[in-house]
């Protein structure tokens, strides 16, 4: 890794003024000064005005997003960031895909460009499941309707998707692999039912499980959790 790279993610800092760490000497190398940004490092003897430094990677995020909030970077009391601890508000960090102002739940936030377009590339088809709340009981026909691919008001056709009706006929957990702006609301609609209450339970292999609303949780991509069937009791 170049050199200049490395310390622009252990400092959390810009390539120029690293490189201008350099130029001023005071970064050391395996003991000996820094000679060019370009040098190669693996990051184990890298000392910034004698003090020891350490890549932070990358930051991957699963938050809780209560109600009210918004999936935006901009700097306004209601957006998501500000429930960032800030160790973790690095440059770039960024939700991967949205969750709207009324809505709840699994939120993912990443620096990492490559990581966030695998989670909201419409080629992925990434599973994600929600918690609805009707304001009226869903029936069986809307499961078949479901499952057959809705068609929108504005005549968008929507993939197969499932709805799985819970013991409180007004309430559900829909299934989609897609993600259309204010999907789940729109065909609730379509079948003559209202949103009332909406929860991201999942996207993908990562859940909400165990995340206190407005909490943030740290993972990496590697570590994922057996993926488990969700109870409204657990809502």
């Amino acid at each position: 890794m170049r050199l200049d790279a490395y310390l622009a993610s252990a400092l959390n800092d810009s390539r120029k003024n690293v490189r201008n760490y350099i130029k001023q000497k005071r970064v050391t190398l395996s003991g000996r000064v820094a000679l060019s940004a370009a040098e190669k490092t693996d990051g184990k003897e890298v000392f910034l005005d004698g003090k020891k430094l350490e890549s932070r990677g990358k930051i991957y995020l699963l938050m809780n997003k209560p109600r009210g909030y918004v999936s935006t970077t901009e700097n306004i009391p209601e957006s998501v960031m500000s429930l960032v601890p800030s160790e973790f508000r690095v440059k770039g960090l960024a939700p991967a895909g949205r969750l709207d102002k009324d809505s709840e739940g699994l939120l993912i936030l990443t620096d990492d460009g490559n990581f966030a377009h695998e989670i909201i590339s419409p080629s992925r088809h990434m599973e994600k499941v929600y918690f609805v709340v009707g304001a009226k009981s869903f029936s069986e026909s809307d499961v078949e309707a479901f499952a057959k691919g809705l068609t929108l008001k504005d005549g968008f056709k929507c993939l197969p998707s499932r709805l799985e009706i819970s013991r409180n006929k007004n309430e559900a957990f829909v299934t989609l692999f897609e993600g259309k702006y204010h999907q789940v609301r729109r065909m609730a609609a379509a079948v003559g039912n209202h949103v009332e209450r909406l929860v991201r339970l999942r996207v993908g292999p990562y859940l909400l499980d165990g995340i206190k609303e407005g909490e943030v949780k740290r993972f990496f991509p590697g570590d994922v959790k057996q993926i488990k069937k969700y109870d409204e009791k657990e809502i």
